[in-house]
């Protein structure tokens, strides 16, 4: 098939050392950072104190939301982090969205190597302030509680490993898995229409041709609320590295 008939397939880049990669998934990934940092840049240019327009107080709330959502849910802890919190949002919404304008490549967000980056960095990061805020004794939070006994703390180990370990991976899974699904909706819708399928007196593919319309605003949805997922669970893992106990 040609390559925009196909659902998963990449176009590949043979780069030195790093072998073969996702063309597009790069080229994107890297156009949706510089609307991200203009995004951003430009929410800094609409705040006036002589005149607040509808532009600034929308800005505001989306800002003050985001702000709240770390602050409320780390507490003092979480202040370091609204500036984290507030460019993850921003980044992973362009990266969901830029794959419904038409052009030849997709979201990057629907590569499983994007996702999962991410969420590897997620991981790392939880490690890196746990590490910071608590030294090694962070990593306690292996063990099982002390009421439990000697044996019984170490028994746990196995289970709080596989916990650790599994957010990453459900992390990347969900964002790939929802942001791919939209993709194959209008991928089927597609092929419905240009098969020109024909049912008795039905014309299926006639009735097809507004379905694309009502997939892009569900997919715009999607995208919205992933990118909300996404930053929300990184908040909520952020909790034990900067609780004063350092465990879950």
């Amino acid at each position: 098939m040609a390559e925009h008939e196909t659902i998963g397939g990449h176009p590949t880049w043979n780069l030195p050392v790093l072998g073969s990669v996702h063309s597009d998934t790069i080229w994107i990934t890297w156009l949706a950072m510089a609307v991200a940092l203009l995004l951003l840049f430009f929410a800094t240019r609409v705040y006036s104190i002589k005149r607040v327009t509808k532009r600034q107080t929308m800005m505001e709330l989306i800002i003050g939301f985001l702000e709240n959502l770390a602050v409320d849910t780390l507490g003092p802890a979480g202040r370091p982090f609204v500036p984290l919190t507030i460019a993850v949002f921003t980044f992973i919404l362009v990266l969901n969205e830029i794959g419904l304008v038409p052009w030849p490549g997709r979201s990057p967000t629907s590569d499983l190597n994007t996702t999962a980056g991410m969420a590897i960095l997620v991981f790392i990061m939880l490690y890196v302030v746990g590490i910071k805020n608590h030294g090694f004794k962070y990593f306690k939070h292996w063990l099982g509680p002390k009421e439990l006994g000697p044996a019984g703390m170490v028994a746990l180990i196995p289970i709080n490993l596989i916990e650790d370990f599994t957010k990453p991976v459900t992390l990347a899974m969900r964002l790939f898995g929802n942001i791919l699904a939209g993709e194959i909706l209008l991928f089927v819708v597609a092929t419905i229409i240009a098969s020109h399928l024909v049912i008795g007196p039905l014309n299926i593919s006639a009735g097809a041709t507004v379905a694309p319309f009502l997939i892009y605003g569900f997919n715009l949805f999607v995208g919205l609320i992933q990118a909300l997922v996404f930053t929300l669970l990184m908040v909520a893992y952020l909790m034990a590295p900067t609780s004063e106990e350092g465990s879950h």
